[in-house]
C-alpha cells in the first residue's frame, strides 16, 4: 500500500502508526507509554482529513487515559485532567472536522464513540476515588480496570488506523 503510484501518496506515517499499534496490541504487556509511538506518526497524519483527525483525537483520548497513572498522587489529579483537557481541546480546534452531518447508523456510530471517549474520564476517575473506600485492600484494581477499559478503544484506534490506509 505504501509503493509510489498505488494511490497511497503520503501514507508512510499510518503505515508507521499502524505497525506501532499492532506491536502495542500484541505486547499488551509493555507499559502503556508505548501508545505514544502510534500517536506521534498519526499525529504527522492528522492535518490531511477530518477522518485522518477523528481517528487522532479518538486514539490521543484512550492513550491519555492510558498514561494518567504515570501521575498518581491526589495533588496531580487536577493537573493531569487539564492537561488531558487542554490537549483535547486543542486537537478539536486545529485539526479539520467534519462538515457534512452525520445520518443513520454513522450517526450512531459516532455517538457510541464519544459515549466511550467520556467514559475514559468519568469512569476511570470516579474507579480511582472510590477504591481506598470500597476496596482498600486491592490498590491495582483501579489499573486493572483502566487496562480494561482501553483496550477495546486501542483495538478500534488500530482498525480506524487501517480503514485509513
Amino acid at each position: 500500500a505504501a509503493w509510489p503510484g498505488r494511490g497511497a501518496r503520503g501514507a508512510f506515517p499510518l503505515i508507521v502508526a499502524y505497525c506501532s499499534q499492532a506491536a502495542f496490541l500484541f505486547g499488551y504487556h509493555v507499559h502503556e507509554k508505548a501508545a505514544l509511538t502510534t500517536l506521534l506518526p498519526l499525529l504527522l497524519a492528522a492535518g490531511r482529513s477530518a477522518r485522518h483527525a477523528e481517528t487522532y483525537r479518538f486514539l490521543s483520548n484512550v492513550a491519555h487515559a492510558q498514561l494518567m497513572p504515570l501521575l498518581f498522587g491526589m495533588q496531580e489529579r487536577p493537573v493531569r485532567l487539564a492537561a488531558w483537557g487542554l490537549h483535547a481541546a486543542l486537537a478539536l480546534m486545529l485539526l479539520p472536522r467534519r462538515t457534512v452531518a452525520r445520518r443513520g447508523w454513522a450517526a450512531v456510530w459516532h455517538l457510541l464513540l464519544v459515549a466511550y471517549q467520556l467514559g475514559l474520564v468519568v469512569v476511570l476517575e470516579s474507579v480511582e476515588l472510590l477504591q481506598p473506600v470500597v476496596a482498600p485492600g486491592l490498590p491495582f484494581l483501579p489499573l486493572l480496570l483502566r487496562s480494561a477499559y482501553c483496550l477495546p478503544g486501542m483495538v478500534l484506534g488500530a482498525v480506524q488506523i487501517a480503514a485509513l490506509l
